[in-house]
C-alpha cells in the first residue's frame, strides 16, 4: 500500500503519517501457533485512510487493528489530498463482509 504514496519511503518522499491506531482484542492467541493477518482498507476520506488488520489464529479472530494514516507531503510538511489515481487503487482493497470470515 506504501507504493501507492511513494516509490521510495526511505528517500524523504511524500508517503502517510499515522496520526491514530486502535487495537480490539477479541481473543487470546496462544505461543506457538501460526496467526494470519489481512489487511483491507476502512474508509478513504480526502486526506486519509483507514486500514484495516485481522489477526486470525486456527480460524478464529483474535484482533481487530485500525489505523488512520493521512497522506502526506515531506516538503511541506503537511497533509495532502488523496489523489483520485490514489483512491483508485485503495477502492480495490476495501474492507467487506468476507474480511469478517476467516483467511483461507
Amino acid at each position: 500500500m506504501i507504493a501507492i504514496f511513494t516509490h521510495n519511503p526511505t528517500a524523504g518522499e511524500n508517503g502517510l503519517a499515522m496520526v491514530h491506531m486502535d487495537i480490539t482484542f477479541k481473543a487470546e492467541s496462544l505461543f506457538g501457533s501460526p496467526v494470519t493477518v489481512t489487511t483491507t482498507i476502512g474508509k478513504i476520506g480526502n486526506r486519509s485512510l483507514e486500514v484495516v488488520q485481522r489477526a486470525w489464529q486456527n480460524g478464529v479472530l483474535t484482533a481487530v487493528g485500525k489505523a488512520t494514516l493521512v497522506s502526506f507531503n515531506a516538503a511541506t510538511r503537511q497533509s495532502q489530498p488523496i489523489t483520485d489515481e490514489q483512491r483508485e487503487q485503495l477502492n480495490m482493497h476495501l474492507d467487506t463482509a468476507d474480511a469478517e470470515q476467516p483467511p483461507g
